[in-house]
């Protein structure tokens, strides 16, 4: 299972670079994964079968994700401060 084989960030990132390559239109920008992970962070509200069901969405689509977490549109940068306040990592 990929689950065993990489830490959490490395399969959110497969898991993302994988839904990249579903149809996807040219031009358009794949995420980070640290915005997927917030993503789903937010739309679990702590719940875990929320979150078992955000991890199977990202398999299909990585942007019904961050649909869910509120982190879609453009302005999604002050919607995470606003969710999660503080420093973020370079990169």
């Amino acid at each position: 299972m990929l689950a065993d084989l990489l830490s959490p960030n490395d399969v959110v990132t497969e898991l993302v670079d994988r839904a990249a390559y579903r149809g996807e239109a040219k031009g358009t920008t794949t995420p980070q994964p640290g915005w997927v992970q917030a993503a789903i962070v937010l739309a679990s509200v702590g719940q875990w079968n929320r979150f078992l069901l955000l991890f199977r969405l990202l398999r299909l689509d990585y942007r019904g994700v961050l649909v869910a977490g509120g982190l879609a549109d453009a302005d999604w940068p002050s919607q995470l401060e606003a969710e999660l306040p503080g420093p973020r990592p370079d990169g």
